[in-house]
């Protein structure tokens, strides 16, 4: 097992992990020495979608809005040229077929998820209510 180094006066210097897709707390990450700096309240340390997420996006085919670059901080890509923005939705097999080519829908029924280009692009998934600009 690895060891932490404490922060002389944080100590283990906690903050609450939250999942990058719902903003949720799923646990506690232990920053300890920090470069030397307090941790901040709430960080995100995994792409990985927390239980409840993974729960909703195995129910279908998940579509991820990202871009080339973030509007944020700090935030890496989870491939190479791509950065998520944290929007997505999942969609019926069934649905595919009225939004994507059949080559397309192929991929997406073998892949399971796929990123859509940020902007008008994604906004054609979204609820009525739920497009438009997300806030920063």
């Amino acid at each position: 097992m690895g060891s932490i180094r404490l922060h002389p006066e944080h100590g283990v210097n906690p903050s609450l992990d939250l999942c990058f897709w719902c903003g949720k707390e799923r646990g506690v990450a232990l920053l300890g020495y920090n470069k030397g700096k307090e941790a901040p309240r709430s960080v995100v340390t995994s792409y990985a979608p927390c239980d409840g997420c993974k729960g909703q996006m195995a129910q279908g085919i998940t579509i991820m809005e990202a871009g080339a670059a973030s509007r944020y901080p700090n935030v890496p890509e989870i491939q190479a040229g791509v950065v998520p923005t944290g929007r997505w939705v999942v969609m019926r097999e069934e649905a595919l077929e009225k939004v994507f080519s059949p080559d397309m829908v192929d991929t997406l029924k073998r892949s399971r998820k796929a990123f859509v280009e940020a902007g008008p692009m994604f906004e054609q998934f979204l609820p009525d209510d739920q497009q438009g600009e997300i806030s920063a």
